[in-house]
């Protein structure tokens, strides 16, 4: 059982970085193809119908902080994976950091 654990706490920087990437990149992926692209939907688009210009207005500030919040998730990611890779004593493996970014891609889709 020890060395379970043991296992667990070597992969739990690479796990942690690959969940904030997923949120981070998954939210890009829903904001950059259905908000801009597609325009399926917006923000605030069930709250506030993209009926008139001033609605229009605030669904594109929120779609912004939306981003913002994306690019900060991802960036935390970044750095999480940085720290994680000058450590010695954690054990790499692609599988569990393509994992992980799933699971976070998920919970983004989730939330």
């Amino acid at each position: 059982m020890e060395a379970k654990s043991e296992t667990l706490n070597r992969r739990t920087p690479l796990i942690t970085a690959g969940i904030f990437l997923g949120l981070g990149l998954g939210g890009f992926i829903d904001g950059i193809i259905l908000h801009q692209i597609l325009q399926w939907h917006h923000m605030l688009s069930n709250i506030r119908p993209m009926t008139n210009v001033t609605n229009r207005d605030l669904n594109m500030v929120w779609d912004g902080l939306f981003h913002a919040l994306d690019w900060v998730l991802t960036v935390v990611g970044v750095i999480l994976l940085w720290r994680a890779g000058g450590r010695d004593d954690v054990l790499w493996s692609s599988q569990t950091f393509i994992g992980s970014i799933l699971i976070g891609a998920g919970l983004f889709n989730l939330i």
